[in-house]
């Protein structure tokens, strides 16, 4: 039995001395996706740097941030993507992450964020969200 999946994705931009990121401008607000079906959601950066790190995190409802990988783009190659559920596509000035065969168990706010030096990430200062809600029908 297939399952609806409906994802809304929730504008939260961000504007910092170091550069932005935010939703890509083309990304649907609501999508219903069946339960199996691939969905890639998009954001946009603009750095200065040639060094950019992104990474992909997920929050669930009532659990703590799970980190869900990370991706060089520009002069950066290094990626760590631990689930090859997930994938992850880079350009100059956007990212975007698949997510293959979507469980109910995929229900969650999602976040992207960059650092232009290769470290630890400040996930929850550089951010875009996207809140994904998976639901069963009736």
């Amino acid at each position: 039995m297939k399952r609806n999946l409906l994802i809304i994705l929730i504008i939260t931009s961000g504007l910092f001395a170091a550069g932005q990121i935010a939703p890509s401008k083309d990304q649907d607000t609501d999508i219903v996706i069946q339960e199996g079906e691939p969905v890639t959601l998009n954001c946009s950066y603009d750095v200065s740097s040639e060094e950019v790190m992104l990474f992909w995190y997920r929050q669930s409802p009532n659990r703590a941030l799970q980190f869900i990988l990370r991706k060089g783009a520009r002069q950066l190659t290094s990626n760590y993507i631990p689930d090859d559920r997930f994938l992850c596509t880079t350009s100059r000035y956007s990212t975007e992450l698949t997510v293959r065969e979507l469980t109910l168990a995929d229900t969650a706010l999602y976040f992207c964020a960059f650092d232009q030096q290769p470290q630890p990430p400040r996930p929850c200062s550089e951010r875009c969200t996207v809140f994904l809600h998976c639901k069963s029908p009736v």
